[in-house]
C-alpha cells in the first residue's frame, strides 16, 4: 500500500513539474512590479508568478510551525503542573485525619495541611514561570516531596511535620 502511495506522489509532483514548466515557456512576456514606492526592472511574468505562490507557500508554513511551538510550550507546562498536583494529592493521602485521643490535634493538622497546600500552590505557580532542568525534577521527585514525617520515634502526632 505505502509503495502504490510512494508512485501517486511521484506522478503528482511530476505533474506539478511539467505545469510549472509550461506556464514558465508560456509566460516569458516582461512586467514590471510596482509595490508601494519599490518598483522593478522588467522581469519575466512567470518569475513574479512563480515567487508570488513560493511566498504563498512557505508564509502559512511558518505559522503553523510557530503555532506548533507554542502549543509543544503550553503542553509541556500543563504536564508539570499535572505532576506537582499528583504529588500534591499523594501527599494529601499520606496525612492522619485526626486522633481521636486529642480532637484539637486534627485542627492543628488541617491548619498544617491548608498552609502546605497554599505553599505549594506558590511553588507550582512559581515552577510554571521558571523552566526547571531535568535534573531539578529528578532531584526534587527522589526527596518525596510532600511525605509525612515523624519529628523522632514515639513522636506525639501533633509534633507531626510535612517534609518538603
Amino acid at each position: 500500500m505505502r509503495a502504490f502511495a510512494r508512485v501517486g506522489l511521484v506522478l503528482l509532483g511530476a505533474g506539478i513539474a511539467t505545469a510549472i514548466i509550461f506556464f514558465c515557456l508560456g509566460n516569458k512576456q516582461l512586467v514590471t512590479v510596482d509595490l508601494l514606492k519599490w518598483e522593478t526592472e522588467p522581469i519575466p511574468l512567470w518569475v513574479v508568478v512563480v515567487t508570488t505562490f513560493a511566498v504563498g507557500f512557505c508564509l502559512p508554513a511558518f505559522v503553523l510551525i510557530a503555532f506548533a511551538i507554542k502549543t509543544s510550550v503550553k503542553s509541556m507546562k500543563q504536564r508539570r503542573h499535572i505532576r506537582a498536583l499528583k504529588a500534591e494529592v499523594n501527599a494529601l493521602r499520606n496525612l492522619p485525619l485526626a486522633d481521636p485521643e486529642r480532637p484539637d490535634v486534627g485542627d492543628e493538622l488541617a491548619e498544617a495541611v491548608l498552609r502546605e497546600v497554599e505553599d505549594r500552590k506558590n511553588a507550582t505557580t512559581e515552577a510554571l514561570r521558571t523552566p526547571r532542568s531535568d535534573g531539578d525534577e529528578k532531584g526534587r521527585e527522589d526527596k518525596g516531596a510532600g511525605a509525612v514525617t515523624d519529628a523522632g520515634a514515639g513522636a506525639d502526632p501533633a509534633t507531626r511535620k510535612i517534609a518538603g
